[in-house]
């Protein structure tokens, strides 16, 4: 396995939690069936963008514009799907966004130390889950009553993701990249946990 197809497998990994998150969160519109084939079909489409930018062009040039694609597909996706298509969407969009990005951050730092592929996907997946049974059992409820009693202030809410989102993304891949420059590793982990607590206590 190549480097670039591990890239491609660990994107591949990210957007199935993605998409099950947002499966698991947002107050669907449609039945049962007809959103889980647009997952599929969001998931292929993402697919093909992330192939090409891992394993055909292979150029750091490109990952902004499959970046900013990816953003267009996940969000629209969950516009789609999500019974309230305001600020509310969003939000939940913005949240599975930042949660697969703990998983992965994680995982690549550990990859830097330890290149085993294998092993990485492995703790990946693991993280995921762990955060997703985490979410499921103690936010879900809460969120979902939020979510009915209050329906103004989601706007400034998504600024909170948002932000971390990028923080985390620039310490990570722009201007410098995590490969080249492991010593933000430690500052990436603070961040993240910064991110989790932020997330639990709003």
């Amino acid at each position: 396995m190549t480097q670039n197809e591990f890239m491609f497998l660990k994107c591949r990994i990210s957007m199935v939690f993605l998409l099950l998150f947002i499966y698991i969160f947002l107050p669907l519109r449609y039945k049962k069936s007809t959103t889980v084939i647009i997952l599929v079909l969001s998931f292929i489409i993402s697919g093909v963008v992330e192939y090409f930018q891992f394993i055909i062009l292979i150029k750091n040039k490109y990952s902004l514009i499959a970046t900013i694609l990816s953003i267009i597909i996940v969000q629209g996706t969950n516009l789609l799907l999500s019974y309230y298509r305001d600020f509310r969407a969003l939000f939940i969009g913005i949240t599975a966004v930042a949660y697969i990005l703990v998983g992965n951050i994680v995982s690549l730092i550990i990859w830097i130390y330890n290149p085993n592929y294998f092993y990485t996907l492995i703790i990946q997946s693991a993280i995921n889950i762990l955060l997703l049974i985490f979410t499921i059992l103690f936010l879900k409820k809460r969120y979902h009553f939020e979510l009915e009693n209050h329906k103004k202030g989601w706007l400034s809410l998504c600024l909170i993701p948002s932000l971390f989102y990028t923080t985390v993304y620039s310490l990570v891949v722009w201007p410098g990249d995590i490969k080249n420059t492991p010593k933000n590793s430690l500052a990436i982990i603070f961040s993240l946990s910064i991110t989790i607590v932020s997330y639990i206590i709003l």
